[in-house]
């Protein structure tokens, strides 16, 4: 899927893995009976997964040539999509701070990040969009030494 997104004279193409499949199973869980009452049980919401822009990765160049997170923050967003600032800031700042600050053998860094729609179990109904970020950090024998949640 690809999701086209336009702000003033600013267009951006975000890629996201996702098939039919996705939309199929959103629209067979609006059509499951509502939950009432004493039927509810566990978590008041469910969690239909709705695609992930797949892995981006940022070698250590790529991070060195951008002057503080929030530069990389930004061409961050360009690759991966626009998800909340605050968990691209979260992976821009900890990228930054492994390749210019206390590790010297940190080679590149992989961005993953997951959507899903968040609905009511009562009425199926909208609530909000989670997202689920992972980054990875690797060395420069291609080596998985760190990974965030």
């Amino acid at each position: 899927m690809i999701i086209f997104t336009a702000e003033d004279d600013f267009t951006s193409e975000t890629f996201i893995e996702s098939d039919y499949k996705v939309f199929e199973g959103l629209y067979i869980t609006s059509l499951q009976p509502k939950l009432y009452g004493k039927e509810i049980t566990g978590s008041q919401h469910i969690h239909p997964f709705v695609g992930s822009p797949g892995p981006a990765v940022f070698t250590r160049q790529d991070i060195i040539v951008y002057k503080n997170a929030a530069a990389l923050c930004q061409f961050m967003c360009k690759r991966i999509g626009y998800f909340p600032g605050v968990l691209v800031m979260g992976a821009a700042k900890y990228l930054f701070k492994k390749c210019l600050n206390d590790d010297p053998d940190f080679a590149k860094g992989e961005v993953l990040s997951n959507t899903y729609q968040v609905s009511f179990a009562v009425d199926h109904s909208y609530y909000i969009h989670c997202y689920h970020e992972i980054v990875k950090s690797y060395n420069k024998a291609g080596t998985l030494y760190d990974i965030i949640y």
